[in-house]
């Protein structure tokens, strides 16, 4: 898991903006079911929220810079995954007693190879926009629910 405030600070202001631009494309996902999602044109990577700062939607191998985005847009880009590349994912084992919540919107994170069936992923879409949380800690983000 690696949290994004870090890698917008490093990007910078200028190109965290660039990136709210719909500019970007994206390719379904390898588990994609008719009907349960699709592709995207003229999408943006980053929103802006006054309540918990920028919010991402991105996957390294499914987004791309739309043909038509100026030069300054691909650069902000090029950013971004620069940083994240370069950045060094927190490593947690899970245990059968253990747990984790990710906040698909303030880190990216990706899992390990499965190597059996004893995992349960759970999606939560409890954080609305329109809810006032109470923060515990800004980095990593935790809020108490």
């Amino acid at each position: 898991m690696i949290p994004l405030p870090p890698i917008l600070e490093k990007i910078g202001a200028v190109h965290c903006l660039a990136l709210t631009s719909d500019n970007f494309e994206f390719t379904r996902s390898d588990s994609f079911v008719s009907g349960k999602g699709e592709a995207g044109r003229g999408v943006s990577i980053l929103e802006f929220d006054e309540n918990t700062g920028f919010a991402a939607r991105f996957n390294s191998y499914r987004f791309s810079v739309s043909s038509n985005a100026s030069t300054f847009v691909s650069k902000a880009y090029s950013a971004l995954c620069e940083c994240v590349d370069k950045a060094i994912p927190a490593d947690y084992s899970l245990t059968q007693e253990s747990a984790m919540v990710i906040n698909n919107t303030r880190a990216l994170h990706c899992r390990d190879v499965i190597k059996d069936n004893r995992r349960v992923l759970v999606r939560i879409f409890g954080l609305s926009r329109f809810a006032s949380p109470i923060v515990i800690s800004e980095n990593p983000l935790l809020l108490q629910g």
